[in-house]
């Protein structure tokens, strides 16, 4: 990541919400309006899974809510025309944080301050998600009324690492299992 504090001298949430705040705007007022769709928020309701760098801290301090209320009004601001999407891994495949936050990105009439909800489904060595679960999610953020993008899918083809539990190797078995599915 780019803000890691040591490259880039952040230290503090003010120095983090300073850099952000003109990076967005100068994004979505420059650039934005080639794109239909941006994502804003990526993995807001794990911020343990961004990494040892000032952003975590800044999400747990000011509360996932109002961190990505604070995100996604700024880049409506700088460009209202803009698709915005909020993405994540923690969905009801995997955990209740993500609802909970989705619930709570509203603005003061109820309606949703995002346009798109981005699923991701990593399936690390676990069983894979059959055709029902899948659906199940798929009905499940229904609910919300906008669109669902499938973002990010992870079937492994081989062995887990150890310490992570992402692929190490690939092998015979493993592919004919991904391709399967």
């Amino acid at each position: 990541g780019w803000v890691l504090d040591s490259q880039t001298g952040i230290k503090t949430c003010d120095d983090l919400t300073a850099v952000l705040t003109n990076y967005v705007q100068h994004f979505m007022s420059n650039v934005g309006n080639k794109f239909t769709t941006i994502e804003v928020l990526n993995e807001l309701a794990n911020p343990n899974a961004l990494g040892l760098n000032v952003l975590s801290p800044c999400i747990k301090q000011v509360g996932p809510i109002e961190w990505g209320k604070k995100w996604l009004n700024i880049a409506r601001s700088a460009n209202p025309n803009a698709k915005l999407l909020i993405n994540d891994a923690h969905t009801p495949f995997n955990g209740e944080d993500f609802p909970r936050i989705l619930d709570g990105l509203v603005d003061n009439n109820g309606k949703p301050l995002y346009d798109i909800i981005g699923l991701q489904s990593h399936m690390y060595g676990g069983p894979l998600w059959s055709l029902d679960v899948i659906w199940n999610g798929l009905e499940f953020y229904s609910k919300y009324k906008v669109p669902l993008y499938s973002t990010e899918v992870t079937v492994l083809s081989g062995t887990p690492m150890d310490i992570f539990p992402w692929g190490k190797e690939t092998t015979p078995q493993g592919e004919r299992k991904q391709a399967e599915y």
